[in-house]
């Protein structure tokens, strides 16, 4: 009976120091990340499921979602506008959103200052240093990255 209990006692410390060993687990997949978008692009192109009014829907909880207050609807050219946002270091970023199949196009335009009354429309400005033509491109790519679905870049 010692001599069970004994090695019991000596086996426990053994089994338990391999329970505790996980196997190696792979890298967590991160998503594909699309690549960098072409000097001069101006839109980013959204894959979606849906289509219509449920991905203009979509658009727009999303859009409110990351903070934009909707200026103007057109549900039959499903078509959304945002009035300016204040996105800091670039001024007010506005973002024009179109449905166009099951894509979304995101395009926008940029001021210096809220109550500017001339903006600037985002086009990517290619590698470099960061202006706030670059930061205005950086929102625009976050905002669709909330949008769900792989994206690209166009010129439109």
């Amino acid at each position: 009976m010692k001599c069970l209990l004994i090695l019991s006692l000596l086996a426990l410390p053994a089994a338990a120091s391999f329970a505790q060993q996980a196997p190696a687990s792979a890298a967590t997949p991160q998503p594909p990340q699309p690549p960098p978008p072409p000097k001069g692009a101006n839109a980013v192109l959204v894959q979606r499921r849906d289509s219509g009014l449920v991905a203009l829907t979509g658009l727009v909880q999303g859009l409110v979602n990351r903070g934009y207050e909707i200026k103007e609807v057109n549900r039959e050219q499903l078509t959304v506008r945002t009035e300016p946002r204040a996105v800091s270091e670039v001024g007010a970023v506005i973002v024009d959103g179109a449905v166009r199949g099951r894509q979304l196009v995101l395009t926008g335009a940029f001021a210096p200052e809220m109550t500017s009354r001339h903006s600037t429309p985002i086009v990517y400005p290619g590698v470099g240093r960061r202006t706030r033509a670059s930061q205005a491109w950086e929102e625009l790519v976050k905002t669709a990255g909330l949008l769900g679905g792989s994206f690209t870049y166009g010129t439109r």
